[in-house]
C-alpha cells in the first residue's frame, strides 16, 4: 500500500516537472523568436540607411504589416518646422481616403499616442467604424488596431497604425514595439543626414556667387585702372598745350590765329574731357551699386553661417557616432562609425581612458574635469567638443554625453552620440576669411576713388588757368590794334 501511494507521487512529480520544463521550453523558443525577429528588423533598417525619408517609411511599413499580418495600415512622421504628424506611407491602403493627412498631437488616437508616447491596441472594435478600402469580397465584423508610436530619447518621430482583421500575435506585437525605438533612431538620422546636405548645399552655392562677384569686381578694378591712365595721358597733352602758348608770345599776330587754334584745340579737349569725366562718373556709380550690392551678400552670407550653425547644434542628439563608458570613462563599447572618426580599431578603443580622445593639457584642465563631475553627479553634457584622433589629427564633434542611472540611483555607464562637424567649422574659418579679405578690397577701392576726385580738382584748376591766359592774349591783341 504504502509502495504504490510512493509510485504515485514520483510519478505526480515527474509530470510537474514535465510541464514546468515544457513551459520553459516554450518560453525560451518565444524569446528566441522575439530576439531573430528583432535582427531581421534591424537588418532591414541597416540595408535601407541610405534611402530617402519617403522610401525607408513605405520599407518599414510594409515589412512591419507583412511581419504582423495586418490587414493594412498607414506611417506618419513629425514635421519639425510645424510640429504635425503626416501621412507619408500607406499599405493596402488609399491616402486620399484619409480625412486628414496631417495631425496636430493630441488629436485622434494617433495623435493621442504620439502625444503620450505609449502604445494603444485596441481590439473587437466594430468594422463599421474603421474605413478599410481593399478588393476583397469578404465581409468583416470587428478588427483590432494597433498604434505604435516612434520614439527615442523621450522624442516622438513617428507612427505607425495597423489595422487587423485577426487579433494580433502578442509575440509579433512584443516585436513591434520594441523595434520602434529602432526606427525612430533610423528616422532621426536620416532626417539629420538630410539637413546636413542641405546645408553644405547651399553653402557651395553661396561661395560660387561669392567668386564670380569677385571677378566681376576685379574687371572693374581693371577698367577704372585704364580710365586714369586715359586722363593722365590727356593732362599730358593739355600741359603740352600750354607750353606751346606761351612759346608763341613774341609774335603777337601769329600768336592771336595761334592762340583761336589752340582754343579750338582745347575746347575739344574739354569736350572730350566732359565726356570722359561723365563716363568716369557712370563708372564710379555702377562701382558704388557693385559695392552695395557686395556689403547686401557679405550680410547675407553672415545670416546664413549663423543659421548654419544653430541648425547644426540642434543634431546635438545625433547616433551617427556611438561610445559607451563606465562611471571612470573607461571605454566599454563602440560602434563602427565611432571607431572611424577617432581612427582606432574596434577591439583596441575598447579598454581606454576618454583621456586618450583629447591632448594631455586639455585632460587636466578645470572644464574636462567639471564635465566628467557632471557626468558622475547624472547631468547631461551637449554641445560642441574638439578632440583628437589616434593620428594625431584635430576633430570637432556635436553631440551630447547622456549618464544612465541604475536602480540605486548611481551612474552605471555613460552613452556618447556624436556628429562629425570637423568640415563644417573648417567652412565657418574659410568664410570668415574670405569677408576679410573682401573687406580689405573694399578699403582699397575706396583710397583709389579719392585719388581720382583730387586728379579732376587738379584738371579743372588747370583749365581755368589756361582759359584767363586766352582771355589776356585777346585783350593785349586788342589794345594794340587799336593804338595802331
Amino acid at each position: 500500500m504504502m509502495q504504490d501511494e510512493v509510485s504515485q507521487s514520483g510519478e505526480d512529480k515527474y509530470k510537474q516537472l514535465s510541464a514546468e520544463f515544457a513551459q520553459k521550453t516554450q518560453e525560451m523558443q518565444a524569446r528566441q523568436w522575439i530576439d531573430s525577429s528583432i535582427a531581421q528588423f534591424d537588418e532591414l533598417i541597416r540595408l535601407n540607411y541610405n534611402k530617402s525619408l519617403l522610401e525607408f517609411a513605405d520599407v518599414v511599413l510594409d515589412y512591419s504589416a507583412e511581419f504582423a499580418g495586418a490587414y493594412s495600415g498607414v506611417i506618419y512622421i513629425i514635421n519639425p518646422e510645424n510640429n504635425l504628424l503626416e501621412a507619408i506611407g500607406s499599405y493596402a491602403y488609399d491616402l486620399q481616403s484619409l480625412a486628414s493627412q496631417s495631425l496636430e498631437l493630441g488629436q485622434g488616437l494617433v495623435g493621442q499616442a504620439a502625444e503620450s508616447q505609449k502604445v494603444m491596441k485596441l481590439d473587437n472594435i466594430p468594422a463599421a467604424n474603421v474605413v478599410m478600402h481593399s478588393s476583397a469580397t469578404f465581409q468583416v465584423n470587428t478588427v483590432s488596431i494597433l498604434i505604435l508610436p516612434l520614439v527615442f530619447n523621450q522624442k516622438v518621430f513617428g507612427v505607425i497604425e495597423l489595422i487587423f482583421v485577426a487579433n494580433l500575435d502578442d509575440l509579433a506585437r512584443q516585436v513591434l514595439e520594441r523595434v520602434g525605438r529602432n526606427i525612430a533612431i533610423m528616422i532621426e538620422s536620416i532626417s539629420n543626414h538630410t539637413l546636413t546636405q542641405k546645408l553644405l548645399q547651399d553653402s557651395q552655392q553661396q561661395t560660387e556667387a561669392l567668386r564670380a562677384q569677385e571677378e566681376e569686381l576685379r574687371q572693374n578694378m581693371e577698367e577704372l585702372k585704364a580710365t586714369q591712365e586715359a586722363m593722365a595721358q590727356k593732362q599730358a597733352e593739355l600741359e603740352k598745350a600750354n607750353e606751346k602758348m606761351k612759346a608763341s608770345e613774341t609774335i603777337l599776330h601769329k600768336a592771336l590765329d595761334t592762340a583761336k587754334k589752340k582754343e579750338k584745340e582745347v575746347q575739344n579737349l574739354l569736350k572730350q574731357t566732359q565726356e570722359q569725366t561723365e563716363a568716369l562718373r557712370a563708372q564710379e556709380e555702377e562701382l558704388r551699386q557693385n559695392m552695395e550690392e557686395l556689403h547686401s551678400t557679405q550680410e547675407e552670407m553672415y545670416k546664413q553661417q549663423i543659421l548654419l550653425n544653430a541648425q547644426l547644434v540642434a543634431i546635438n542628439n545625433s547616433t551617427i557616432a556611438k561610445a559607451e563608458y563606465n562611471a571612470q570613462g573607461i571605454l566599454e563599447d563602440a560602434n563602427e562609425t565611432f571607431c572611424r572618426l577617432m581612427q582606432y580599431p574596434s577591439d583596441e578603443i575598447r579598454g581606454k581612458n576618454h583621456r586618450i580622445f583629447v591632448s594631455p593639457k586639455k585632460a587636466q584642465s578645470t572644464d574636462y574635469q567639471q564635465l566628467w563631475q557632471e557626468l558622475r553627479q547624472g547631468n547631461i553634457q551637449s554641445g560642441e567638443f574638439e578632440r583628437i584622433n589616434q593620428l594625431g589629427d584635430l576633430v570637432w564633434i556635436s553631440g551630447s554625453y547622456v549618464p544612465v542611472v541604475g536602480k540605486n540611483g548611481e551612474v552605471e555607464k555613460i552613452i556618447e552620440l556624436a556628429l562629425d562637424i570637423t568640415q563644417n567649422r573648417k567652412m565657418t574659418e574659410d568664410l570668415k576669411a574670405q569677408a576679410q579679405t573682401l573687406k580689405t578690397q573694399e578699403e582699397e577701392m575706396r583710397e583709389t576713388l579719392d585719388g581720382m576726385m583730387a586728379t579732376q580738382e587738379e584738371m579743372a584748376r588747370k583749365e581755368k588757368k589756361y582759359q584767363d591766359r586766352v582771355k589776356e592774349l585777346e585783350a593785349q591783341l586788342n589794345s594794340k590794334a587799336i593804338n595802331a
